[in-house]
């Protein structure tokens, strides 16, 4: 259910040896702050942060939140970044398609890939999550999604069945473990509602467990 959010995350970068960059605004109403580090002789940025209705738009995903930090990463890239926090009534939305996730905050840790593309590792979403995408909505207190480097042979290949974790609009990565915790519940696109106290998934085994006290499906 999360999944389109992460996949615009991850589109945002391109390798770089591309034409033409990728488009990635950033608009606040408050103020911004930026850390550098002073013992770099190019005074390396190593955080940014944006407080009052920030909202971040690219080609592939919006953003929206009342303070969003970015984190880059020590050596490498200038421009690496490797974490992006979004707090206050977080909101990411794909362009162009049906897919969205809201929580109070959304963590996202990132890395760069050998091919210069920006991939996400892990994803925190907390207080009242909701994540939806045209099969299925969830709501939780917590959701948390861990990822890896897709196989090269693999990426673009696509799964028929795939939706649930992802499939092929994931590009170079692949989740691997999916756990929500606290109220858990689950409204399917024919209208059936599960829940749940908790929900594990393994995005490589493509099995998913609920567990709890009176798990239910209705």
């Amino acid at each position: 259910v999360a999944w389109a959010a992460i996949a615009a995350i991850e589109q945002e970068s391109t390798p770089a040896n591309a034409d033409t960059p990728p488009r990635l605004e950033i608009e606040w109403e408050g103020g911004v702050d930026l850390d550098f580090d002073d013992l770099d002789d190019d005074g390396r940025l190593q955080q940014a942060r944006f407080e009052g209705d920030v909202r971040v738009a690219s080609d592939d995903f919006k953003l929206g939140s009342q303070a969003l930090v970015v984190d880059f990463a020590d050596g490498g890239e200038v421009d690496s970044i490797e974490r992006i926090l979004a707090t206050g009534g977080a909101r990411v939305d794909r362009v162009g398609e049906i897919g969205s996730l809201e929580a109070a905050s959304i963590d996202l840790g990132l890395q760069r890939t050998e091919d210069g593309r920006t991939v996400p590792t892990e994803m925190i979403a907390e207080g009242d999550v909701e994540a939806s995408d045209p099969g299925q909505t969830m709501w939780t207190d917590r959701l948390v999604v861990r990822f890896r480097p897709r196989a090269e042979e693999e990426e673009g290949d696509g799964v028929a069945d795939g939706g649930g974790f992802g499939g092929d609009e994931m590009g170079a990565v692949e989740i691997t473990r999916v756990d929500a915790a606290d109220g858990v519940q689950v409204r399917l696109e024919e209208g059936a509602r599960v829940f749940a106290d908790r929900l594990e998934g393994d995005g490589v085994a493509r099995t998913l467990q609920l567990t709890g006290d009176d798990v239910m499906v209705l």
